[in-house]
C-alpha cells in the first residue's frame, strides 16, 4: 500500500490533502495519490477511490 503525501486534514483544499485509506479490511496493492481516499466500510478496493472533495465539498 502506498499513500500519496499532501497537506494535513486541516488543509483548506481537500484534494491537496494526504491520501487516506479508511475502513476495515485488507488494503494490499492499493496506491492512492494526493487527495484520494477510499472509505471502504469493509471493501478496500481501487474501484472505491474518490477525491477527498467528494466527502468534503466545501473544502475544494
Amino acid at each position: 500500500m502506498q499513500l500519496g503525501a499532501g497537506g494535513s486534514f486541516r488543509h483548506p483544499i481537500a484534494d491537496e490533502r494526504g491520501a487516506v485509506l479508511k475502513g476495515i479490511g485488507e488494503g494490499r496493492g492499493i496506491i492512492l495519490e494526493t487527495g484520494q481516499v477510499i472509505a471502504g466500510n469493509g471493501t478496500l478496493a481501487p474501484e472505491n477511490v474518490r477525491m477527498q472533495s467528494f466527502y468534503h465539498p466545501d473544502a475544494k
